[in-house]
């Protein structure tokens, strides 16, 4: 059973009076407005892909699969910090999914990115 417009509506507008702006748990103080820097350019985010061969680095989708471009992540949250270490790529869907519950998700990708490293040496 699906819920009436008239329900629908009232539920919008307590979603929006409860968690809208500085009351919504994911508020960073207003940081998702700062722009990008001019370094996360075209160009990095096709390093960034291309080193993560060209596959979501959470649910492993590739590109060609995902139909979009991957999106690029930056994993501690800071835009202004484009350090390739600092940059993952994933799907538009795990792109969303990683802005709640943000410090688990920046722990997850920061070892991620380590065990990475290891492996390599």
């Amino acid at each position: 059973m699906h819920p009436t417009e008239e329900t629908r509506k009232k539920m919008s507008e307590t979603r929006k009076g409860i968690f809208a702006g500085k009351k919504n748990p994911n508020w960073r103080g207003g940081l998702s407005f700062e722009p990008y820097t001019v370094e996360f350019n075209r160009q990095l985010k096709e390093l960034i892909r291309q080193r993560d061969g060209y596959k979501c680095q959470l649910c492993g989708m590739p590109e060609i699969e995902n139909i979009r471009k991957l999106s690029i992540h930056h994993i501690d949250y800071v835009k202004r910090n484009c350090l390739p270490d600092n940059l993952t790529a994933l799907c538009g869907s795990c792109n969303s999914k990683v802005n709640i519950n943000r410090n688990f998700w920046k722990d997850y990708f920061i070892l991620k990115r380590r065990k990475y490293v290891e492996e390599k040496v």
